[in-house]
């Protein structure tokens, strides 16, 4: 029902009539205490969930606070002897690289030193092969 056919301005009686019967309908219907209750039972409802949400929050933003607490303590018990390893570290490192470097020189070498190393002993008299000396 549209608020604007309630009032309808007419001269006839039963138009009249029949606004104030809609008018005593929509009268009828209107129930404060009942609509006061409803919305109170909603906002109670509500802010419940509010406050349930914030409490969720609360300890959320505690157990942050905790961690970012515990991560600092282990980063203070780490941070000095990392300082004074990672030097150490980075020279291994290259020392490992340059070692990486050395390896194909010295497969190469094997290779060239091996049958050359295997013709000396064969050439050298008395010598058995198995590169012990007995004496």
């Amino acid at each position: 029902m549209r608020l604007g056919t309630l009032f309808v301005v007419s001269q006839r009686p039963e138009d009249l009539a029949l606004a104030l019967e809609r008018l005593a309908t929509l009268v009828e219907r209107f129930d404060p205490v009942g609509s006061g209750l409803r919305v109170a039972d909603v906002v109670v409802d509500g802010s419940s969930s509010v406050m349930a949400s914030l409490g969720r929050l609360v300890d959320a933003a505690t157990t942050l606070a905790a961690l970012v607490d515990r991560l600092h303590r282990i980063l203070d018990d780490v941070e000095v002897p990392l300082r004074t390893v990672a030097p150490h570290l980075a020279r291994a490192t290259g020392s490992a690289d340059r070692l990486g470097d050395l390896m194909p020189l010295v497969r190469e070498a094997t290779r060239v030193l091996g049958p050359l190393a295997a013709a000396l002993r064969t050439a050298v008299p008395g010598s058995s092969g198995t590169g012990s000396n007995s004496g």
